[in-house]
């Protein structure tokens, strides 16, 4: 985010995604003479007790960007370690409105990468639309990932004959993701282990609600309301996507 200067004034090192490659300390100690780290950990609270407390030895104090209340209060505990808020909607670009004015044909969206789909949970998702009032319902699945991993989650399609209702579109190119997600009514996300999560601001951006899993672990759960979405228990997903379609 910032160079370092000469006076000695360090620069600011933004660490996205992938914050656990500093993990060995040394690498970690030379960096920090340079720069100030903003982390920005990948998952809420499943990092708590494992690489981040890396970053809590070092000599400066580093800023961790997080989305969840629960979050930063853990942090505020931690020497050296200073929690800021995180929007990953700050990071996406403004879209044209003619390109939300797209007729819908998809009734969901499920947008999360086909290589991490046991935590993303395909699989519910798919069982999702097995459950009455939704049979007859149509859902497009975004996402990146390996063509063996793409292969196997259109396995999973045929297995539960889901083909004629369910459209897979693997490593479409970032900027037609906009136009395609306008397409949909409702976005899901189901992944109980987030930060932000980007998928969620980029169906807001497409002016298009979201259903989330109210268990989801580091998600800010204020900005769903009555016009942008909800956050509910697992029990109560299919009903609320019924509702809310």
């Amino acid at each position: 985010l910032k160079k370092p200067k000469k006076n000695p004034e360090k620069g600011i090192l933004r660490l996205f995604s992938l914050p656990y490659l500093l993990l060995n300390q040394r690498l970690a100690e030379e960096f920090s003479h340079r720069y100030v780290f903003f982390v920005e950990p990948p998952m809420g609270v499943v990092w708590r007790h494992t690489w981040w407390r890396k970053f809590c030895r070092l000599e400066d104090p580093c800023l961790f960007g997080v989305a969840g209340s629960e979050d930063a209060q853990f942090l505020k505990t931690q020497d050296r370690a200073v929690p800021v808020p995180l929007a990953h909607g700050d990071f996406l670009e403004d879209l044209d409105a003619p390109l939300l004015e797209r007729p819908k044909e998809f009734d969901i969206v499920f947008n999360a990468t086909f290589d991490d789909m046991a935590r993303k949970r395909h699989e519910l998702m798919l069982n999702i639309l097995t459950q009455p009032g939704l049979l007859k319902k149509t859902a497009l699945f975004l996402g990146r990932g390996r063509p063996e991993n793409v292969q196997a989650f259109a396995r999973a399609v045929r297995e539960r004959s889901l083909e004629s209702r369910v459209t897979v579109m693997a490593n479409v190119r970032r900027a037609s993701i906009p136009e395609l997600l306008a397409r949909c009514r409702l976005g899901v996300h189901l992944s109980l282990y987030e930060n932000s999560c980007r998928a969620v601001m980029e169906y807001f951006r497409s002016n298009i609600p979201c259903v989330v899993s109210s268990s989801m672990a580091g998600m800010r759960f204020e900005i769903f309301t009555e016009e942008t979405g909800a956050a509910v228990p697992d029990s109560r997903l299919p009903e609320t996507i019924l509702g809310m379609l």
